[in-house]
């Protein structure tokens, strides 16, 4: 069984999968740079979702070898923890220790992005387990359906913190193995415009039916909006690349520092939750500068001290 997936070779990068990380993180640092516009929310929701298909179809189908990742993605979720507690017991003394918040069970954990990465951990966990067991791939889409059901039939329970909603986007990605990276360039360039029509549909139904039919919509618990936005964020990597290729080629080395960028960008933004809130343009400046710095700082982490920041990017 392959470690990766079909038509990719390894060590392979797609220009259009690095530009879609890079808008993803871009939406990510500007709602928590905050005074953001509350559609962001939305599109925020669609780029967390986005990063778990993509995890799910660069993920090792080799139980083994899914299990030695997802402990690496712990070691790298343990160290981030003991850097943000460090540093928030430095800045409030006072404030005490938790170690239920510092390992962010029952109680968000001091850097936000954490939970992502304690989720990605043991998601990954799961999927080994899932793969030991042979349900994936031959069930997977049996898999896919049995957990949407389960996520969103009912409110999902939050043991632990963990979120077990997004479980099926990651075996999603598994499930999407099958295809190649190109044919899925191929088919989301071909229907870029049939794509973007139909998620603006799908946006504006239920206000539609409510507001000019005057038909009483219930709104569906289904994730409308996040499968909108990781379509979106796809299609516009694969037009970026394709219409724009010079922009696209200054996002890559964005995109493949997403992981550094998710994990710390909210120590370089710790100014703003300290009651510095600018609202000019709905903070829509602070994300650009605070990517390419901590782009910048990956690099030269990676440059310099590689064996340590391969550690804090689990790899």
């Amino acid at each position: 069984m392959s470690n990766v997936p079909a038509g990719v070779e390894p060590g392979q990068r797609a220009a259009w999968v690095d530009a879609a990380r890079c808008m993803a993180m871009f939406f990510i640092i500007w709602l928590h740079a905050g005074a953001a516009p509350g559609w962001v929310g939305e599109v925020v929701g669609g780029a967390i979702c986005l990063f778990y298909v993509l995890a799910g179809y660069f993920m090792p189908q080799v139980p083994g070898s899914c299990a030695r990742r997802a402990g690496r993605l712990l070691l790298a979720w343990l160290l981030w923890s003991v850097l943000s507690a460090g540093l928030a017991l430095a800045v409030e003394p006072g404030a005490g220790f938790s170690w239920a918040r510092f390992v962010g069970l029952g109680a968000p954990a001091y850097n936000t992005p954490l939970w992502f990465l304690r989720n990605l951990a043991l998601y990954q966990l799961v999927v080994a387990l899932l793969l030991w067991l042979r349900v994936l791939p031959g069930y997977v889409w049996w898999v896919v359906v049995l957990l949407l059901g389960c996520a969103y039939a009912v409110e999902p329970a939050q043991h632990v913190g963990l979120r077990f909603d997004h479980l099926w986007w990651v075996v999603l990605g598994v499930g999407l193995r099958g295809v190649p990276l190109a044919g899925l360039r191929l088919w989301l360039g071909r229907y870029a415009w049939l794509l973007v029509g139909g998620g603006v549909f799908l946006l504006v139904q239920p206000y539609v039916l409510d507001a000019v039919l005057g038909v009483a919509w219930r709104r569906s618990a289904l994730p409308v909006a996040e499968l909108v936005a990781v379509v979106g964020f796809c299609v516009a990597g694969v037009l970026g690349e394709r219409f724009c290729p010079q922009v696209v080629r200054c996002m890559v080395p964005v995109g493949r520092c997403m992981f550094f960028s998710y994990a710390a960008h909210s120590f370089m933004l710790a100014p703003l939750y300290a009651g510095w809130v600018p609202a000019f343009a709905w903070n829509v400046w602070v994300p650009l500068p605070v990517l390419l710095l901590l782009t910048w700082l990956c690099l030269l982490g990676q440059r310099y001290f590689p064996r340590v920041l391969a550690l804090f990017l689990a790899r």
